[in-house]
Protein backbone atom coordinates (compact mmCIF):
# COMPACT_ATOMS: atom_id res chain seq x y z
CA UNK A 1 0.00 0.00 0.00
CA UNK A 2 1.32 3.26 -0.85
CA UNK A 3 2.00 5.93 1.83
CA UNK A 4 0.01 9.55 1.56
CA UNK A 5 2.03 12.28 -0.03
CA UNK A 6 4.46 13.86 2.67
CA UNK A 7 4.19 10.83 4.98
CA UNK A 8 7.67 9.48 3.60
CA UNK A 9 8.35 6.39 2.23
CA UNK A 10 10.99 3.08 2.79
CA UNK A 11 13.01 0.72 0.38
CA UNK A 12 15.29 -1.31 0.33
CA UNK A 13 19.03 -1.25 -1.06
CA UNK A 14 21.31 -2.99 -3.22
CA UNK A 15 24.10 -5.02 -2.29
CA UNK A 16 24.36 -6.87 0.74
CA UNK A 17 24.11 -4.76 3.95
CA UNK A 18 23.23 -5.65 7.59
CA UNK A 19 20.89 -2.64 7.27
CA UNK A 20 19.23 -2.46 3.82
CA UNK A 21 15.95 -1.00 4.67
CA UNK A 22 16.45 2.82 4.58
CA UNK A 23 13.54 5.12 5.78
CA UNK A 24 13.29 8.95 4.02
CA UNK A 25 11.13 11.50 4.40
CA UNK A 26 10.97 15.43 2.74
CA UNK A 27 11.33 18.03 5.47
CA UNK A 28 10.87 21.58 5.10
CA UNK A 29 14.13 23.66 6.02
CA UNK A 30 14.20 26.90 7.40
CA UNK A 31 13.44 29.77 4.77
CA UNK A 32 10.68 27.49 2.96
CA UNK A 33 12.82 25.03 0.96
CA UNK A 34 12.55 21.65 1.04
CA UNK A 35 14.96 18.61 1.63
CA UNK A 36 14.75 14.82 1.14
CA UNK A 37 16.76 13.15 4.26
CA UNK A 38 17.25 9.70 5.31
CA UNK A 39 15.99 9.24 8.29
CA UNK A 40 17.57 5.94 8.77
CA UNK A 41 18.74 2.29 8.07
CA UNK A 42 17.26 -0.59 9.71
CA UNK A 43 17.53 -4.46 9.46
CA UNK A 44 13.84 -5.54 8.01
CA UNK A 45 11.00 -3.73 6.42
CA UNK A 46 9.07 -3.88 9.90
CA UNK A 47 11.29 -1.96 11.76
CA UNK A 48 11.94 0.72 9.49
CA UNK A 49 7.73 1.23 9.08
CA UNK A 50 7.97 1.35 12.43
CA UNK A 51 10.41 4.11 12.85
CA UNK A 52 8.96 5.84 9.83
CA UNK A 53 5.47 5.59 11.91
CA UNK A 54 7.61 7.10 14.83
CA UNK A 55 8.87 10.05 13.02
CA UNK A 56 5.84 11.19 11.82
CA UNK A 57 4.27 11.01 15.23
CA UNK A 58 7.62 12.28 17.14
CA UNK A 59 9.60 14.54 14.27
CA UNK A 60 13.28 15.25 14.97
CA UNK A 61 16.23 16.63 13.41
CA UNK A 62 17.34 13.61 11.13
CA UNK A 63 21.09 14.95 11.96
CA UNK A 64 20.90 14.99 15.56
CA UNK A 65 19.02 11.76 15.32
CA UNK A 66 22.77 10.42 14.14
CA UNK A 67 24.24 11.77 17.78
CA UNK A 68 26.12 8.51 18.87
CA UNK A 69 26.28 6.83 22.46
CA UNK A 70 29.49 7.84 23.29
CA UNK A 71 28.75 11.66 21.92
CA UNK A 72 26.19 11.80 24.24
CA UNK A 73 28.75 10.66 27.29
CA UNK A 74 30.88 13.73 26.08
CA UNK A 75 27.87 16.09 26.23
CA UNK A 76 26.78 15.30 29.46
CA UNK A 77 30.50 15.10 31.09
CA UNK A 78 31.12 18.33 29.51
CA UNK A 79 28.11 19.90 31.09
CA UNK A 80 29.23 18.56 34.39
CA UNK A 81 32.61 19.07 34.69
CA UNK A 82 32.98 21.63 36.54
CA UNK A 83 30.71 20.74 39.36
CA UNK A 84 32.58 16.76 39.10
CA UNK A 85 35.71 16.40 41.54
CA UNK A 86 39.02 15.21 39.29
CA UNK A 87 38.03 11.71 40.88
CA UNK A 88 34.80 11.10 39.98
CA UNK A 89 35.57 12.32 36.23
CA UNK A 90 38.51 9.23 36.26
CA UNK A 91 36.11 6.68 37.86
CA UNK A 92 33.34 8.00 34.87
CA UNK A 93 36.01 7.72 32.07
CA UNK A 94 37.38 4.08 33.54
CA UNK A 95 33.41 2.61 33.87
CA UNK A 96 32.50 4.15 30.53
CA UNK A 97 34.77 2.22 28.43
CA UNK A 98 32.56 -1.23 29.11
CA UNK A 99 30.27 0.33 26.56
CA UNK A 100 32.88 0.71 23.62
CA UNK A 101 31.03 -1.35 21.63
CA UNK A 102 28.19 0.93 21.29
CA UNK A 103 30.08 4.31 21.08
CA UNK A 104 29.82 4.60 17.44
CA UNK A 105 26.14 3.86 17.45
CA UNK A 106 23.76 6.97 17.44
CA UNK A 107 21.70 6.27 20.77
CA UNK A 108 18.16 5.75 19.28
CA UNK A 109 19.49 2.74 17.44
CA UNK A 110 20.46 0.62 20.64
CA UNK A 111 18.58 -1.75 21.69
CA UNK A 112 17.63 -3.15 25.17
CA UNK A 113 19.02 -6.66 24.30
CA UNK A 114 22.38 -5.07 23.12
CA UNK A 115 22.85 -3.22 26.36
CA UNK A 116 21.92 -6.36 28.62
CA UNK A 117 24.60 -8.40 26.55
CA UNK A 118 27.02 -6.27 27.15
CA UNK A 119 26.61 -5.95 31.49
CA UNK A 120 25.95 -9.96 31.28
CA UNK A 121 29.42 -9.90 29.69
CA UNK A 122 30.66 -8.60 32.36
CA UNK A 123 32.94 -10.00 35.13
CA UNK A 124 33.80 -7.59 37.49
CA UNK A 125 32.21 -7.72 40.74
CA UNK A 126 28.13 -6.79 41.32
CA UNK A 127 28.97 -3.27 43.17
CA UNK A 128 31.08 -2.47 40.01
CA UNK A 129 28.45 -4.05 37.71
CA UNK A 130 25.99 -1.42 39.13
CA UNK A 131 28.25 1.48 38.64
CA UNK A 132 28.46 0.90 34.90
CA UNK A 133 24.14 0.49 34.59
CA UNK A 134 24.47 3.61 36.93
CA UNK A 135 26.39 5.64 34.40
CA UNK A 136 24.90 3.91 30.92
CA UNK A 137 21.41 5.06 33.02
CA UNK A 138 22.49 8.87 33.54
CA UNK A 139 23.86 8.95 29.55
CA UNK A 140 20.04 7.94 28.74
CA UNK A 141 18.91 10.81 30.85
CA UNK A 142 20.76 13.21 29.46
CA UNK A 143 19.76 11.81 25.58
CA UNK A 144 16.36 12.35 26.77
CA UNK A 145 16.39 15.72 27.96
CA UNK A 146 18.32 16.43 23.98
CA UNK A 147 14.97 14.45 23.50
CA UNK A 148 17.05 12.21 21.11
CA UNK A 149 15.29 8.81 22.76
CA UNK A 150 11.81 8.41 24.53
CA UNK A 151 12.96 5.97 27.13
CA UNK A 152 15.62 4.91 29.65
CA UNK A 153 17.01 1.67 28.47
CA UNK A 154 19.63 1.42 31.46
CA UNK A 155 16.77 1.13 33.61
CA UNK A 156 15.34 -1.98 32.02
CA UNK A 157 19.05 -3.57 32.13
CA UNK A 158 18.74 -6.45 34.35
CA UNK A 159 21.87 -7.53 37.04
CA UNK A 160 21.70 -10.80 37.50
CA UNK A 161 23.22 -11.14 41.53
CA UNK A 162 23.56 -14.89 40.95
CA UNK A 163 26.28 -13.80 38.90
CA UNK A 164 27.95 -12.33 40.84
CA UNK A 165 31.69 -13.19 41.78
CA UNK A 166 32.44 -14.54 45.41
CA UNK A 167 35.75 -13.09 46.92
CA UNK A 168 37.83 -15.55 48.64
CA UNK A 169 39.18 -13.85 51.52
CA UNK A 170 41.96 -15.76 52.98
CA UNK A 171 43.99 -14.44 56.27
CA UNK A 172 47.89 -14.00 55.62
CA UNK A 173 49.37 -17.31 57.69
CA UNK A 174 52.35 -16.54 60.57
CA UNK A 175 54.98 -18.38 58.34
CA UNK A 176 53.70 -15.80 55.18
CA UNK A 177 53.85 -12.64 57.91
CA UNK A 178 57.64 -13.98 58.69
CA UNK A 179 58.55 -14.02 54.74
CA UNK A 180 56.81 -10.62 54.85
CA UNK A 181 59.02 -9.46 57.87
CA UNK A 182 62.12 -10.75 56.17
CA UNK A 183 61.58 -8.90 53.21
CA UNK A 184 60.99 -5.43 55.45
CA UNK A 185 62.75 -2.77 54.07
CA UNK A 186 61.15 -2.82 50.51
CA UNK A 187 58.66 -0.34 50.35
CA UNK A 188 55.88 -2.56 49.04
CA UNK A 189 56.29 -5.17 51.92
CA UNK A 190 56.30 -2.72 54.56
CA UNK A 191 53.25 -1.11 53.41
CA UNK A 192 51.85 -5.12 53.68
CA UNK A 193 52.71 -5.68 57.15
CA UNK A 194 50.96 -1.82 57.92
CA UNK A 195 47.90 -2.79 56.70
CA UNK A 196 47.98 -6.31 58.51
CA UNK A 197 48.57 -4.54 62.12
CA UNK A 198 46.48 -1.32 61.47
CA UNK A 199 43.68 -2.85 59.18
CA UNK A 200 43.58 0.11 56.72
CA UNK A 201 42.91 -0.30 53.58
CA UNK A 202 45.23 0.88 50.97
CA UNK A 203 43.51 3.61 49.75
CA UNK A 204 43.70 4.51 53.10
CA UNK A 205 47.31 3.75 54.11
CA UNK A 206 47.92 5.55 50.38
CA UNK A 207 45.94 8.59 51.34
CA UNK A 208 47.78 8.76 54.82
CA UNK A 209 49.90 12.22 55.70
CA UNK A 210 52.73 12.52 57.93
CA UNK A 211 51.27 15.41 59.48
CA UNK A 212 48.42 12.78 60.76
CA UNK A 213 50.65 10.68 62.53
CA UNK A 214 51.34 11.12 66.11
CA UNK A 215 54.12 9.52 66.75
CA UNK A 216 54.06 10.32 70.62
CA UNK A 217 50.53 8.60 70.96
CA UNK A 218 51.10 5.83 68.47
CA UNK A 219 48.18 6.58 66.63
CA UNK A 220 47.12 8.29 63.21
CA UNK A 221 44.34 10.09 61.61
CA UNK A 222 42.64 8.19 58.54
CA UNK A 223 39.98 6.38 56.77
CA UNK A 224 38.24 7.66 53.36
CA UNK A 225 35.50 4.74 52.02
CA UNK A 226 32.65 5.38 54.32
CA UNK A 227 31.29 7.70 56.92
CA UNK A 228 31.66 5.35 59.44
CA UNK A 229 35.52 4.97 58.62
CA UNK A 230 36.34 8.69 57.82
CA UNK A 231 39.10 10.08 59.99
CA UNK A 232 39.37 7.47 62.69
CA UNK A 233 42.17 7.20 65.09
CA UNK A 234 43.80 4.09 64.36
CA UNK A 235 46.06 2.75 66.66
CA UNK A 236 49.95 1.80 65.66
CA UNK A 237 51.25 -1.09 67.18
CA UNK A 238 54.80 -1.33 68.51
CA UNK A 239 55.50 -3.63 66.23
CA UNK A 240 55.33 -1.58 62.90
CA UNK A 241 57.06 1.68 64.84
CA UNK A 242 60.39 1.11 63.34
CA UNK A 243 58.67 0.86 59.82
CA UNK A 244 56.74 4.13 60.69
CA UNK A 245 59.72 5.91 61.60
CA UNK A 246 61.70 5.23 58.78
CA UNK A 247 59.14 6.51 55.92
CA UNK A 248 58.93 9.59 57.90
CA UNK A 249 60.74 12.78 56.35
CA UNK A 250 59.93 16.38 56.43
CA UNK A 251 60.57 16.81 53.02
CA UNK A 252 57.07 14.09 52.36
CA UNK A 253 53.89 15.03 52.29
CA UNK A 254 52.74 11.25 52.49
CA UNK A 255 53.90 8.48 54.47
CA UNK A 256 54.56 6.17 51.58
CA UNK A 257 55.37 7.19 48.15
CA UNK A 258 57.13 6.81 44.93
CA UNK A 259 60.59 6.76 44.42
CA UNK A 260 59.67 10.12 42.98
CA UNK A 261 58.21 11.72 45.39
CA UNK A 262 54.51 11.36 44.25
CA UNK A 263 51.29 10.02 45.36
CA UNK A 264 50.98 6.27 45.07
CA UNK A 265 48.03 5.36 42.45
CA UNK A 266 46.43 2.18 43.26
CA UNK A 267 46.25 0.45 39.94
CA UNK A 268 50.31 1.02 39.19
CA UNK A 269 50.73 -0.57 42.75
CA UNK A 270 48.71 -3.26 42.99
CA UNK A 271 50.10 -4.46 39.49
CA UNK A 272 53.60 -3.43 39.26
CA UNK A 273 54.27 -3.92 43.20
CA UNK A 274 51.68 -5.87 45.42
CA UNK A 275 51.70 -8.54 42.40
CA UNK A 276 54.88 -9.21 42.14
CA UNK A 277 55.83 -9.17 45.72
CA UNK A 278 53.18 -12.02 46.01
CA UNK A 279 54.71 -13.92 43.15
CA UNK A 280 58.07 -13.71 45.01
CA UNK A 281 56.79 -15.42 48.47
CA UNK A 282 54.84 -17.79 46.27
CA UNK A 283 51.54 -17.06 47.56
CA UNK A 284 48.36 -15.59 46.22
CA UNK A 285 46.72 -13.27 47.92
CA UNK A 286 44.65 -9.60 47.21
CA UNK A 287 44.88 -6.69 49.00
CA UNK A 288 42.21 -6.64 50.97
CA UNK A 289 43.47 -10.14 52.61
CA UNK A 290 45.53 -7.74 54.84
CA UNK A 291 42.65 -5.92 56.24
CA UNK A 292 40.72 -9.34 56.85
CA UNK A 293 43.78 -10.58 58.51
CA UNK A 294 43.68 -7.50 60.89
CA UNK A 295 40.43 -8.18 61.68
CA UNK A 296 40.88 -12.01 62.24
CA UNK A 297 43.50 -11.17 64.32
CA UNK A 298 42.62 -8.71 66.69
CA UNK A 299 38.96 -10.61 67.60
CA UNK A 300 41.54 -13.36 68.96
CA UNK A 301 42.50 -10.65 71.56
CA UNK A 302 40.97 -9.60 74.72
CA UNK A 303 39.15 -6.61 73.19
CA UNK A 304 35.58 -5.51 73.32
CA UNK A 305 33.47 -5.52 70.23
CA UNK A 306 32.73 -2.05 70.37
CA UNK A 307 36.22 -1.56 70.79
CA UNK A 308 36.88 -3.88 67.32
CA UNK A 309 34.62 -2.02 65.32
CA UNK A 310 35.89 1.65 66.20
CA UNK A 311 39.69 0.26 64.90
CA UNK A 312 38.13 -1.23 62.15
CA UNK A 313 35.84 2.22 61.36
CA UNK A 314 33.01 -0.27 60.83
CA UNK A 315 30.95 2.10 63.63
CA UNK A 316 31.65 5.93 63.53
CA UNK A 317 32.65 7.85 66.90
CA UNK A 318 29.81 9.83 68.82
CA UNK A 319 30.78 13.68 70.01
CA UNK A 320 31.54 12.11 73.62
CA UNK A 321 33.68 9.47 72.60
CA UNK A 322 36.07 11.60 70.62
CA UNK A 323 36.03 14.18 73.58
CA UNK A 324 37.11 11.12 75.77
CA UNK A 325 39.46 9.84 72.91
CA UNK A 326 42.44 9.44 74.77
CA UNK A 327 41.28 7.37 77.89
CA UNK A 328 39.93 4.87 74.69
CA UNK A 329 43.32 5.33 73.19
CA UNK A 330 45.44 3.34 75.63
CA UNK A 331 42.77 0.72 75.36
CA UNK A 332 43.13 0.70 71.84
CA UNK A 333 47.24 0.62 72.05
CA UNK A 334 46.74 -2.59 74.40
CA UNK A 335 45.12 -4.24 71.39
CA UNK A 336 47.20 -3.64 68.74
CA UNK A 337 50.32 -4.43 71.06
CA UNK A 338 48.62 -8.06 71.41
CA UNK A 339 48.66 -8.92 67.85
Amino acid sequence: MKNPNGYGSVYKLTGKRRKPFAVAKTIKLSGGKQKRVIIGYYESRKEANMALAEYNRNPFDPETYKTTFYEVYEKMIKQTNEILSEKTLKIKKSLIKTFEPIFDVPIRDIKLVTLQDIIDNETCSHGTISLKKSLCGQVYHYAMKMELVNKNYADLVDINKKKEKVIERKVFTGEEIEKLWKLSGIQEADMVLVMIYTGMRIGELTDLKIKDINLKERYCIGGNKTDSGKDRIIPLSNKIMDIIYKYISSDKTYLFETLRGKKIQYNNWREKKFMSLMGEMGVKHTIHDCRHTFATMISKTSASKTSIKKIIGHKNFETTEKIYIHSNLNEFRKVVDEL
